[in-house]
């Protein structure tokens, strides 16, 4: 470099001594002036191009310096991991009184904030490339079951054959996409208990050997149980030593990416039973809220990122469901996206 910055110097005083030279005599001799401009090129070209690798390569730090510069300032990790608090930036939208044809987007008014982060999206190739290799289970009640179909509406062309298989009564659930490498399983785990039972299942499958996609655990984590709890059971004080349990079971798992599903905004007056209507109360939903915030399942105290369907189901508001409980497809379908963006962040953030 410093070699490169002396010959650069040692040229312009060979170029512009004599030029100067030149101009003084151009009035008086054309062919010193001819002359001059002739020895100029030889010389400049002597002394520059034996650094012109030195030179290319100074030019080429200074552009990587400015582009670094520029990338931390608008992508830095600390500016990704800002952006998981915006996710839920959303507006629900409709042409009709159908709940099928309800839509939602990012919001368009958005802050100076939220529109740097640039949320976009992803539509089925992106979503199959960016989960190639994945293993996906999704386990938990029936919100659950309506997230995975969320998830395979969004991963497949098709999902039509495979929904009939996905809604049997209480039934698991698994499909592999064999071009992407890419598995997605669904257990029945209508409660949390059921939940820790599976996670100690999926971690002694994980410790063990071999080749197939048993004998490691899954990528990412999809829970959530509590609807029936509230039914079933009524006591949220068991449900909280449930999750404190199932928060246990998964602080011994290899790491994968947690997300919880918690509990929707109900409408008492919309669901369908009786039964549902005298217990899955909202005074008796605000208790389980605050047992879910006592537990440490969920961040910061623990391992899984909350997947918020109340604040989602909220947003979308009581003309999105039709049994109180269960919301129309726009909603789980956001729930989907906004998962997979929390994934890019944390992974070009790393």
């Amino acid at each position: 470099m410093v070699m490169a910055a002396a010959g650069l110097l040692a040229a312009s005083i060979v170029v512009f001594a004599p030029l100067a030279m030149a101009g003084w005599h151009i009035t008086r001799n054309r062919v010193l002036f001819f002359s001059t401009i002739f020895f100029i090129i030889l010389a400049a070209a002597v002394h520059i191009l034996p650094y012109a690798p030195s030179l290319s390569r100074l030019v080429s730090s200074f552009h990587s310096t400015i582009s670094s510069l520029v990338l931390s300032s608008s992508s830095s990790p600390s500016s990704n991991l800002g952006c998981l608090h915006s996710l839920y930036a959303i507006n629900f939208f409709d042409d009709s009184d159908d709940e099928e044809k309800i839509r939602w987007a990012w919001t368009r008014k958005r802050s100076a904030a939220i529109s740097a982060c640039k949320f976009r999206e992803l539509h089925r190739e992106e979503a199959l490339e960016f989960l190639s290799g994945t293993w996906i289970v999704v386990a938990g009640d029936s919100q659950a079951r309506y997230f995975l179909l969320s998830l395979l509406e969004l991963l497949l062309e098709d999902p039509a054959p495979l929904r009939s298989q996905l809604f049997k009564f209480h039934s698991d659930f698994s499909h592999t996409l064999e071009d992407e490498h890419l598995r997605v399983d669904f257990f029945w785990a209508p409660y949390a208990a059921n939940l820790t039972s599976k996670l100690l299942e999926l971690q002694h499958s994980g410790n063990g050997s071999g080749s197939s996609a048993r004998s490691r655990s899954p990528d990412v984590i999809i829970a959530g149980a509590g609807l029936w709890h509230m039914l079933h059971v009524s006591d949220p004080s068991d449900y909280g030593a449930s999750l404190r349990d199932l928060a246990a079971a998964a602080r011994s798992l290899r790491a994968p990416h947690l997300f919880w599903l918690n509990l929707p905004v109900l409408v008492p007056g919309l669901l369908n039973t009786a039964a549902k209507r005298e217990k899955m109360t909202a005074p008796l939903l605000s208790r389980y809220d605050e047992e879910l915030g006592r537990s440490n399942l969920t961040l910061p105290g623990g391992d899984f990122r909350v997947l918020d369907v109340k604040e989602v189901s909220s947003l979308c508001g009581r003309g999105c469901t039709g049994d109180g409980m269960h919301y129309a497809s726009a909603v789980y379908g956001a729930l989907v996206q906004i998962m997979l963006q929390t994934l890019v962040l944390i992974r070009t953030s790393s």
